[in-house]
Order: structure tokens, then sequence, then C-alpha cells
């Protein structure tokens, strides 16, 4: 009997996903996935996302068209996206030696998401027209969290799922949550976005201000702009402010070369010497900001900062990490495990460097192969550029190799990049731009060999 019951459960499930299949189509699923993604942690309660159940929809959808027919996925053009199912797979290997059993499972979670959202994205856009689509709906998203994010910068403002809104509680977040209030004086001003931290909306700014950079309409281009730095410097994100300007210098040497030095004669004093001749822009915030992104870089290099300052927090951060890579003799300590070596800094425990969080907890090898698979993505992508006919792609091309270039150094502002979801939407559609690149090529040629063997 309850067997019976168990059968017509499931045939009522089938049919209802059936149903569901009929109505709404699959590519409307895989965008409003995509547009949950940016969205991230501003349509959640307590830990569980939008996205995280627009994931599960779209599961459930693949398994309503498996009973149909085979899925249809086909072979791309490269193998860059299999590093996604190696990354999952090396970091599950790490429970293994992982001094942190129960933090490296949550890590694999994180990178189950993100790697799902990749390969999403580049099963999906594997040609222009779906390409265009998942840049579309990004685009909305993107923009929509810019409208709000310059909303918190200049009104009083907050989105209710906000580290900074008085309604907090209602969404199952505990006061505890916010912990970054700790570092802020004043919280007026500071914005969030989607992001839930002022660190990782910037770094999400700076991965979209080469997309505004290259748009070929001037008004896009510099109300872009203009409002991503806006953004980042209301942030207080001295790393992406460095960001911004490596990307915007790289963007006229490599492809504007002839405007490279004027652009240099204009920056330089911008950022130099016009805030020590007025005294009212080097007393403002976009001034100081500047200043202190210099200062404070040049001092994590050098270690001349004061102590306890943040940087010096950091530092010792870092430096405790690769002590505990040292003892692991280069293994790694596993997936998300630096929270244990730094349980003394209570919820500032994190890395706050990706880049020594890949090398710390993934260890040597996992970080060179991540190295020389990240460089590989943004070399090819710069040669497509170049070399890319089609206007589209082109653009596409020198905005996410931008991208990926000033995702270095913005990298180190967040605490840790590992769940922030626009880093896996860059990750994946800077593959899809080069897999849907290659295939063009392929089948251009086909169309060349075929017409020189019939004018033979």
């Amino acid at each position: 009997m309850r067997n019976d019951i168990y059968r017509i459960r499931i045939r009522w499930y089938v049919h209802l996903l059936g149903w569901l299949d009929a109505v709404i189509k699959f590519s409307s699923i895989i965008h409003f996935y995509i547009f949950t993604a940016i969205c991230g942690a501003a349509i959640s309660f307590s830990s569980l996302y939008l996205f995280h159940l627009a994931m599960g929809l779209m599961f459930l959808s693949l398994i309503v068209i498996a009973t149909k027919k085979p899925l249809p996925i086909k072979v791309q053009s490269t193998k860059l996206h299999y590093f996604f199912v190696f990354m999952f797979i090396y970091y599950t290997f790490t429970l293994l030696w992982s001094i942190s059993p129960s933090s490296t499972a949550l890590y694999i979670f994180y990178i189950t998401c993100g790697g799902v959202l990749a390969l999403s994205i580049v099963y999906y856009g594997d040609n222009e027209k779906t390409l265009s689509n998942i840049f579309k709906i990004s685009c909305v998203a993107f923009s929509l969290e810019i409208f709000l994010s310059l909303l918190e910068v200049y009104t009083p403002f907050r989105l209710p799922v906000s580290p900074f809104s008085s309604y907090l509680h209602l969404f199952g977040r505990a006061s505890s949550d916010t912990y970054i209030l700790a570092g802020l004086a004043n919280s007026e001003g500071v914005p969030t976005g989607f992001q839930w931290n002022p660190n990782n909306l910037s770094t999400t700014m700076a991965i979209i201000f080469p997309f505004f950079l290259f748009h070929k309409n001037a008004r896009i281009k510099w109300l872009g702009v203009v409002a991503v730095i806006i953004i980042i410097n209301a942030s207080g994100s001295r790393a992406n402010l460095l960001a911004i300007l490596l990307m915007f210098l790289l963007s006229l040497l490599f492809y504007k070369k002839i405007k490279f030095l004027i652009g240099i004669t204009i920056i330089l004093p911008f950022y130099y010497f016009i805030p020590i001749i007025t005294n009212y822009f080097y007393n403002s915030s976009f001034g100081i900001g500047v200043k202190y992104s210099v200062v404070a870089f040049a001092n994590t290099l050098t270690g001349e900062n004061e102590k306890g300052d943040s940087i010096d927090v950091r530092r010792t951060l870092i430096n405790q990490g690769l002590e505990s890579l040292k003892d692991t003799y280069g293994i790694g300590i596993g997936g998300g495990a630096s929270k244990t070596i730094h349980s003394g800094f209570g919820e500032s425990a994190s890395m706050h460097n990706f880049w020594i969080e890949i090398l710390v907890e993934g260890g040597v090898l996992f970080f060179f192969l991540f190295v020389i698979w990240y460089a590989t993505i943004t070399f090819r992508l710069f040669r497509i550029s170049y070399r890319a006919k089609n206007e589209t792609l082109g653009y596409y091309a020198s905005s996410s190799c931008l991208a990926m270039i000033g995702f270095i150094p913005a990298a180190i502002s967040a605490s840790s990049t590992i769940y922030l979801l626009p880093m896996w939407l860059m990750f994946g559609f800077a593959i899809a731009v080069i897999n849907v690149y290659y295939k063009k090529v392929k089948s251009q040629k086909c169309v060349d060999m075929d017409s020189k063997v019939a004018n033979i």
C-alpha cells in the first residue's frame, strides 16, 4: 500500500515537472538562474539563497528533458572547463588530510555551486546568440545592482538583506553576522549592493568595469565607468581602486597604443599631483582613498605600517598561512581550513588574499595548475581580442581579458572570493567566449575548404 502511494506521488511529480517544462522554456530557467546568481545574498533567508532554489529548478528541468530525449550536451572547442570538475575532485581529496574536514566540506559546497554556474554558462552559451543572451541578462542584473548601490551611497536606503539594515533579523541573520561593522567607524554611504560585503561589492564592480570601458556607446561607457568608480571609492576598497587604474592603463596600452602616453600624462597628475596642490581634493574621500591605496600597497610589500593596521593584520594572516603550508610540506591544509589556523582573529579569520588562500589550502601543486589555467584563459582572450573579425566577440574577449587581469589585485580586497558568484560567472563567460570563437574559426575554415574544392 505504501509503495503504491510512493509510486503515485512520483508519477504526480513527473507530470508536474513535465507541465512546468512545457510551460517554461529551459532557456528562461537558465536566464533566471544566472540572474539569481548575480543577486546572490540579496534575495535570501539565512544561508538559503534564491540562487540555490534556481539551481535545483535547473537540475529538475534537466531531469525532465532527459526522460524524453538524450541531453544535447555538445563537445566544446576547448577543455578549459574541465578544470572545474578537476577542482571539485581535488578539493574532495583534500578531505583526507584537511586539518578541518567540516570547513573543507563547506568549501567543496561553495566550489560545487560556483562550478555548476560556470559550466552552465559554458554549455548553454555555446553559440553567439545564447552567449549574447547571457550577457544581456547579466547587464540587467548588474545595472540594477549599480542603481541600488548608488542609492546606498547617496541616500539612507538599504536593501533589507544588508549588514547595515535594521530589518536584517527578519531574514534569519543574527546581529553577530554584521562583523564588518566593527571595521567601519560610520556605515553611512557605504554600499554593499547584492554582495553583502563592501569589499565583495567592490571586487564585483572591478570585474564588470572593463565591459563599460570597451562599450561602443559613449553614454553607457562613461556613465558606467563613473558609477563603478563612485561605488568602489565609497566602499573604501584600496585594492580595487588600484585594479581599475591598472585596467584603464592596460586598455590604453594593449588596445589603444597611440593614446597610451596621453592617458599616462593625464592619469598620473590626476592621481598624484592634484591631491597635493588642491587641499580640498587632498582631504576628500577620493583623494585620500587613492593616496592610501598606493601607500598601503607599498607598505604591504615593505612592511612599513603601524602595528594593528588592517594591512598588518592581513600580512600576519598570510604569514601564518605560509607557515602552515610549510608544515604540510606544500601539500596544503585543506579547502577552507585557514579559518582554523587563524581562529585567534575571530570573524576576520579568512586569509584575505584569494591567491595565498589557494596556495595555502590547495597546496603548491594545485596553485601551480590554477595559475597555468588562469593564465591560459587570459592569454587566449587577449589573442582573440586582436584576431576576432566579429565585433561582438571581440568586445567580449577584450572585456573578459581585462576583467581577468584586473581580478588579480581585486581578489585581494575581499576576505575570500571562493563564494563570490560573479567570479564564477566571469570564469564561465570567458571560457564560453573562447569556445564560441574557436567554433566560428573552425566552421569558417570548413567553408573556405569547401569553396576551394568547389573551384577545383
